[in-house]
């Protein structure tokens, strides 16, 4: 079961919550009206050694449902509609992340994809073998991972692209929630957050495309599956354009 906790790091003390085998979703209040969202949060995993995601985890939209805990988001046997950056055995035959010891630790893998889930099949998968750096709680640090999402009028095609730490030296570093609500904020801009006055480029020119047809992206979903291996989950933003017809 999530929890939360405090943890300090060098420009004070942050909440934040901890998965384990489970899965966050939070309705964003977006209207269908969006042409662009942009999500974002700040993370780091409790690891002390090499790892394996036990079975999928994911970060990414999904279609919501009323109540909240009926949605089928990344983990459910029927999804209604999800698409996002995710560790997928459907894509690798293994989800491991190497631990280095540093100073400061980090994790790393180059398991991920950008997928579209229906049901439950990967409908769409582009952009494989993405490669993560991620702190672990701990370390002083807290990482990122930012998505944007790209839609046409109404329900049409919507394109996903990430922009994550690509590097050690990124994973070594303490962003903050001020860092990641100015790099959500620049959500004007298509191919790179700046982030400690650092520019972050989108991790690669191929995006995935998927569709609103099944449902809409209006929930923000957060999926991890290794409990002995927690994720840390400090902060989280969303923003949206909208299209006006005058």
């Amino acid at each position: 079961m999530a929890t939360i906790a405090t943890r300090v790091f060098g420009d004070g003390t942050s909440t934040l919550f901890t998965l384990y085998n489970e899965e966050f979703v939070r309705s964003l209040g977006f209207t269908n009206g969006w042409t662009r969202i942009r999500i974002g949060m700040l993370c780091a995993v409790q690891a002390s050694g090499n790892f394996t995601q036990t079975t999928e985890c994911g970060f990414g939209l999904c279609t919501g449902a009323s109540p909240i805990e009926n949605t089928r988001g990344f983990r459910s046997t029927n999804t209604t509609n999800w698409c996002g950056l995710a560790f997928t055995a459907l894509v690798f035959s293994t989800t491991a992340f190497t631990y280095n010891a540093g100073p400061p630790s980090y994790v790393s893998s180059t398991a991920l994809s950008m997928i579209a889930r229906r049901g439950n099949s990967d409908v769409q998968s582009r952009q494989d073998a993405i490669q993560w750096f991620m702190p672990t709680a701990g370390s002083g640090n807290r990482g990122f991972v930012m998505l944007d999402f790209i839609k046409t009028a109404g329900l049409g095609s919507v394109t996903v692209t990430n922009f994550v730490p690509k590097t050690a030296a990124t994973a070594q570093v303490n962003y903050t929630m001020a860092d990641l609500i100015q790099a959500g904020e620049q959500i004007k801009v298509t191919n790179s957050v700046t982030m400690k006055q650092t520019a972050i480029s989108q991790h690669a020119s191929n995006p995935m495309s998927t569709d609103e047809s099944f449902g809409q992206f209006d929930t923000l979903s957060i999926a991890w599956s290794t409990a002995a291996v927690p994720l840390e989950v400090y902060g989280i933003v969303a923003y949206a354009i909208y299209s006006i017809t005058l």
